[in-house]
């Protein structure tokens, strides 16, 4: 579940201070180095109600010249350009709690969950279907195929397998 053999570390979360073992403080930036598209790291973000910077899980989506990376954070469309060097990023799951970021690995078929399209509408929906993949640098992934659907005895269409539901009929 972490990217590049990264273990969590039990170093404190949102103060931006910590040392996270790569950047002016000391430790071994390896990491850094390695960081490469769709890896997941820890980055702050401001979080306006909070009115601070909070650590969040983000995943690399660009990799670019002189060190940058663009990175997307787990919890919004937000896209930023960082330095790898940066005090602002660390390995994932050393800032963000595993119960904060877990509850993706436990959806399973028939999980309910509201979920946003991409016009940015929030639908209930049902999980249909779960697998797993990797990525080119060997970090497995859980996939889920989502519905935009609950299913219920009072639903007013039916899918291929005879249950009822009310939302789309497309999958």
């Amino acid at each position: 579940p972490y990217p590049l053999g990264v273990e969590p570390g039990n170093q404190g979360k949102g103060s931006g201070q910590d040392d996270d073992g790569g950047g002016e403080a000391g430790g071994d930036p390896w990491w850094r180095e390695k960081l490469d598209f769709a890896d997941w790291i820890d980055a702050l973000k401001y979080d306006a109600l909070k009115k601070r910077q909070v650590w969040k899980s983000a995943q690399v989506v660009e990799v670019g010249m002189d060190d940058a990376i663009k990175i997307k954070y787990a919890d919004s469309y937000t896209e930023v350009w960082t330095k790898r060097g940066s005090d602002d990023i660390a390995p994932g799951g050393s800032k963000t709690s595993k119960a904060e970021e877990g509850w993706r690995e436990e959806l399973n078929t028939s999980s309910f969950i509201d979920c946003q399209d991409t016009y940015n509408k929030w639908y209930n929906a049902t999980v249909i279907d779960t697998s797993s993949g990797t990525f080119a640098n060997g970090t497995e992934y859980k996939k889920v195929h989502v519905a935009y659907r609950i299913f219920c005895p009072d639903g007013d269409k039916e899918d291929p397998l005879g249950r009822r539901f009310v939302g789309w009929s497309e999958d």
